[in-house]
């Protein structure tokens, strides 16, 4: 993102919508500092330079053939790529482990009470590839939220569990370890990307 008040307005929209989400989306918001990050856009080059600060808006009226999702997908295996130990985990609004939808998730899901969480990691010891993070993403997604997380397992983390129970520490560890930031915009035709700076 070209300006600094454009950057800045970006990290108040990622703001807003942790504010929405579930709790390692809370503890994210107070814990990690977005003024130490930059924000990139993933969006459809139709809009041009002038809807780059609307991140509520969308232009549905004309047919898009640009993949957002995919774009961020290539983003997100990337990371998951570089190391063992790395960790996708998207809020799931899904109001419980009890609603019907939920068995179709089951195995991509870890739990914080009745918090539902969509993950992928690569310390499982396989791969990790496009379409294993596109599902975690769809799986997770609602109508107007889809926001996750790039971060690490905390030691002793088991990650091959289905409908794993997350405690109070690993949130806490996830958020203290998050390297990226993804939530939907512009109508749910893009996403704002923000990446921690090397220290």
């Amino acid at each position: 993102m070209p300006n600094s008040d454009v950057c800045e307005r970006a990290r108040e929209y990622i703001r807003e919508q942790l504010r929405h989400g579930l709790g390692l989306g809370r503890i994210v918001r107070d814990t990690i500092d977005l003024s130490h990050g930059t924000v990139t856009t993933v969006m459809p080059p139709i809009y041009g330079t002038s809807l780059l600060d609307h991140f509520d808006w969308g232009r549905r009226d004309e047919l898009l053939e640009y993949n957002t999702e995919m774009m961020l997908v290539e983003k997100l295996v990337d990371y998951l790529s570089e190391s063992a130990e790395r960790l996708l985990i998207c809020e799931d609004l899904l109001p419980s482990p009890t609603f019907p939808a939920f068995e179709d998730k089951r195995d991509v899901a870890w739990l914080f009470g009745d918090d539902i969480y969509c993950c992928a990691s690569s310390s499982t010891g396989q791969a990790i590839g496009e379409e294993q993070v596109l599902r975690v993403i769809r799986e997770a997604s609602s109508v107007m939220y889809n926001t996750g997380f790039l971060s690490v397992v905390a030691p002793g983390m088991s990650t091959a569990n289905a409908a794993r129970s997350l405690t109070e520490n690993d949130l806490t560890h996830i958020a203290d370890q998050t390297r990226a930031i993804f939530v939907q915009a512009y109508d749910g035709e893009g996403y704002l990307l923000w990446e921690a700076q090397d220290p």
